[in-house]
């Protein structure tokens, strides 16, 4: 049936964005580090598990599209939480449940990963102004001292 195919691209998405939050964490230690072979990995990880996710969506959005109209729904296919609304009362108590906690789980990772990647883009700007204030004062100090001049 339809829906335990939804079921199993959900748990895939899970996994998968479980591997993306892994692989962002990677990258954060090694922006950190100044690592830049396992940043390099991680950049490679990163862009492997976006390809991923993007299979599954596709994938999700096919099973989504069968649901929709094998269960006669009148309901924008790629929003799950509107959808999951409109065949609460259609479908197993149970799956139903499923289903939520699913979603629910795959919200919470993609907040996760949007915080990581959020303080992974604060470190990369700070470092980028650091470097970029070091080089102007140090190439900029006109005979001047670089001890006397202030950091």
């Amino acid at each position: 049936m339809v829906l335990n195919e939804l079921k199993l691209a959900n748990d895939e998405l899970q996994k998968c964005l479980t591997s993306l939050l892994q692989v962002v964490t990677e990258k954060q230690k090694a922006i950190i580090g100044y690592n830049y072979e396992q940043l390099s990995k991680a950049i490679e990880k990163e862009e492997s598990r976006l390809f991923e996710l993007q299979k599954i969506h596709k994938m999700r959005r096919s099973i989504l599209s069968k649901l929709k109209s094998e269960l006669s729904l009148d309901v924008n296919e790629s929003n799950f939480e509107d959808l999951l609304e409109v065949i609460q009362d259609k479908i197993n108590k149970e799956t139903w449940l499923e289903l939520y906690n699913s979603s629910d789980e795959i919200r919470k990772r993609i907040k996760e990963i949007q915080l990581v990647n959020d303080q992974n883009k604060y470190l990369a700007d700070y470092g980028r102004s650091f470097i970029r204030e070091l080089i102007s004062n140090l190439v900029g100090a006109e005979k001047k001292s670089i001890i006397d001049r202030k950091i």
